[in-house]
Order: structure tokens, then sequence, then C-alpha cells
């Protein structure tokens, strides 16, 4: 092999190596799952009607992952920690309703407080709808 080739190998290895450590990674996460009745999106990503699951990684509590339950369809999205807006004892997802379409607004978890979408929306007053989901360890 020549040095190009070998270097070519090594950084195909190191990706893999990256990907693979992150995957590791995102398994320790804490996520919750739930059933929203309606299509939403994520940032510009269209999500269908379904289950899903949305984890947040702990060592890049900034970054959100929300995958459906038939692993078809996945975005992630940066957030900020926001505190809860109420003391309800299951996680929510909180959507925002702009025209026909529903926006991933924030995700709030009593026990850790919310994270809220950085990119989303900017309506003056947008329809709020809140979908209850579940722990899942």
């Amino acid at each position: 092999m020549d040095r190009k080739a070998i270097t070519r190998v090594l950084t195909i290895a190191a990706a893999v190596l990256a990907v693979t450590t992150g995957v590791a990674s995102a398994q320790a996460q804490e996520r919750v799952i739930a059933n929203v009745p309606f299509d939403f999106m994520v940032g510009n990503v269209h999500m269908p009607a379904g289950q899903y699951t949305v984890a947040q990684d702990e060592q890049s509590p900034a970054l959100v992952a929300v995958s459906s339950g038939d692993r078809r369809h996945f975005a992630f999205a940066l957030t900020n920690f926001i505190a809860p807006e109420d003391t309800s004892k299951t996680p929510e997802l909180v959507f925002a309703h702009v025209g026909q379409t529903y926006y991933l607004q924030r995700v709030e978890d009593p026990g850790n407080g919310g994270r809220e979408l950085v990119i989303k929306p900017a309506p003056a007053q947008p329809d709020v709808k809140r979908v209850a989901a579940n722990y899942v360890r």
C-alpha cells in the first residue's frame, strides 16, 4: 500500500470509531417516549404522526435527538435549558401550531427542567399543544 492509501484507511477507521463512540454514548442518555397524533416539524425536518423517542445525551445536553418508533424518521435539534412551566409529574412535548403546521418547541421534564429548541417558528402568538410522554430507562 502506498502512503495515500494508508492515510485513507486510517481516516476511515477514525471516522468509524467516532461514529461508534457517539452511538455508545447516545445509549447512556435519558429518553422520553410520546405518541404524537399529528405530523410535526423539528427545525426543517418533517416528522409524521406516530411514536417518538426524544433523547438528550449526558455529555452534550444541548443536543436533543428525536426519532420515530420505526426508526425511519430522525432529527437533531439544538436546545437551551429552561425551567419547566408547570409541575406536572410526567414529561411533555410542547408544540407551536402555526398555520397548518406543528413545530416541536420544547421538551419539558419536571425532574430535570426543560429543553427549548433554539430554532423555532417566529410567530407573535402561536397556538400551543402539549403531548404527554413517558420516561424510558
